[in-house]
C-alpha cells in the first residue's frame, strides 16, 4: 500500500498463536531487524504490515529473511537484483 509519507514503514503484528510475549517479542524483533536492512531499497515509500502466523516461531531466521525478501520481490516493492547483491552481502 503506498503511504503519504516520504518514507517506507513497516508494521508487525504476533497473535498469541505465536506463544507468549517473550516468543512474540522474538518473532517482531527478527522481522524488525529484517525489514530494517531492506527499507531503503524499496522501489517506492510504502506502508507495509505483516501478519505473523504460528509456524514462524519454529523457523530459522535465515529463512525468515529468505521468505519476507521473495514476497517484497513478488510484491514489487524491492527489486531482485538488489536482493541478491544483498544475500551474497550477509
Amino acid at each position: 500500500m503506498s503511504g503519504e509519507f516520504e518514507y517506507s514503514r513497516a508494521g508487525f503484528i504476533t497473535g498469541k498463536s505465536i506463544g507468549k510475549a517473550v516468543q512474540r517479542n522474538r518473532v517482531k524483533r527478527q522481522l524488525k531487524a529484517i525489514f530494517s536492512n531492506l527499507i531503503p531499497f524499496f522501489l517506492t515509500h510504502s506502508d507495509v504490515l505483516v501478519i505473523a502466523r504460528e509456524p514462524i516461531r519454529n523457523v530459522p531466521f535465515d529463512e525468515i529473511k529468505s521468505a519476507v525478501c521473495q514476497l517484497l520481490i513478488k510484491a514489487n516493492l524491492i527489486n531482485p537484483d538488489d536482493y541478491d547483491t544483498r544475500r551474497s552481502a550477509s
